[in-house]
């Protein structure tokens, strides 16, 4: 799966990617997870590219990840979460207030509801304002109390808020038959 938005363009890793990614992410463990793990049908993970810059190779320049985790096979917030996505963004420091992890989870969240997710999550870290500043543009609200999780990504633990963001709209039951407004059509 390929996404492109407005100045951004989401695509697999492959093989290839692992050095770049390696010297944007300085963890071999991750970089080594995102390019070599098998994509998952319901929860792909992209990298995120500038399609208008040139890197070291010529092509589009990798400037972060973007991608869904199943809640069922991760740390997502408790039972509740079971069936639900998780998102995940990263941008690399040097990219960073720009806009760009805005752009790039909105164009992932555009995928979701496509891919059948009714809900999606995120952590927030609570030493991480601008997480913060973008879960709120994209719509996810707080959606239980803090708690202890560990990041791949910083190499540490820390103090999480999770988010959650509905995707679909509300289904409503059949009618109920005692209801004055469907007696009066029913007449």
């Amino acid at each position: 799966m390929f996404i492109r938005s407005e100045r951004l363009f989401l695509r697999p890793a492959w093989p290839e990617d692992r050095a770049e990614l390696h010297d944007l992410t300085h963890d071999e463990a991750i970089a080594h997870d995102w390019t070599v793990m098998p994509q998952a049908l319901r929860h792909p993970r992209f990298v995120i590219t500038r399609p208008d810059l040139h890197g070291a190779e010529g092509g589009a320049p990798m400037i972060g990840t973007v991608g869904f985790t199943d809640c069922d096979r991760a740390d997502c917030g408790g039972p509740d979460s079971q069936g639900d996505a998780e998102l995940g963004i990263w941008i690399a420091s040097g990219h960073r207030s720009r806009g760009y992890a805005t752009e790039a989870a909105r164009a992932a969240l555009t995928l979701a509801r496509t891919l059948g997710h009714c809900r999606v999550l995120a952590s927030q870290f609570v030493d991480s304002p601008a997480s913060a500043r973008v879960l709120s543009r994209l719509g996810f609200i707080p959606a239980g109390p803090a708690r202890l999780r560990h990041s791949a990504a910083q190499g540490r633990f820390g103090m999480v808020v999770p988010h959650a963001l509905v995707l679909c709209p509300p289904v409503s039951g059949p009618a109920d038959p005692a209801d004055p407004a469907m007696l009066r059509r029913a007449a």
